[in-house]
């Protein structure tokens, strides 16, 4: 399993961890591709950000239908783009996301029949997703991350990860490790008490 795919993983599975933690008390929700995960930053502990690379619109209305109960629920920010229309994460480069949400998000994905080396892929991807996320989780001292508090402000985060400096981040981009690298470092200087 590549490393910028277990950062992946660690960064969504802290997201989860503080979105359950805030859930009660979240007003506003930001859901969307890669274009709301790296261009909005949460104004208030209110104000949470659901938004994930490749993010299609199926599992962006399969998020929002996860979080439709939250009682404080107000309003809901979706970063729709020009590719989204059509998209679809099975058929494309990203499959390799599918397995995450569907473990911490329990989004059923009906995928249409694959010719058998795609559906070997996708589950050889799921054994290999839960199993090192069994592995983070023993190492993660969960303590760290009961009082996330959601970004509040400017920062190097923000400026990197800003559309009209960096464009589209993807995995293949110089940035993208130290960018990585610096979201978990906001994600866990955020922890307050």
């Amino acid at each position: 399993m590549p490393d910028w795919f277990k950062q992946h993983i660690e960064l969504e599975y802290i997201k989860y961890i503080s979105f359950t933690h805030h859930a009660l008390n979240i007003k506003n929700l930001c859901l969307g591709s890669s274009h709301g995960s790296y261009g909005f930053a949460p104004w208030d502990s209110n104000t949470f950000n659901l938004s994930g690379t490749s993010q299609d619109l199926y599992t962006t209305y399969s998020l929002y239908r996860y979080c439709a109960n939250l009682p404080l629920l107000k309003n809901i920010f979706v970063f729709y783009s020009i590719f989204s229309q059509g998209f679809d994460m099975i058929k494309g480069n990203s499959a390799h996301f599918v397995p995450l949400y569907k473990i911490l998000y329990n989004i059923p994905y009906n995928m249409p029949p694959p010719p058998q080396e795609t559906d070997n892929y996708l589950n050889n991807i799921e054994i290999a997703t839960q199993e090192y996320l069994i592995s983070f989780k023993s190492q993660l001292n969960i303590t760290q991350y009961n009082n996330f508090l959601n970004y509040n402000g400017q920062s190097l985060y923000h400026f990197f990860f800003s559309p009209e400096i960096t464009g589209k981040s993807e995995p293949n981009n110089i940035l993208s490790k130290y960018l990585m690298e610096i979201h978990k470092i906001n994600m866990l200087l955020l922890c307050k008490n």
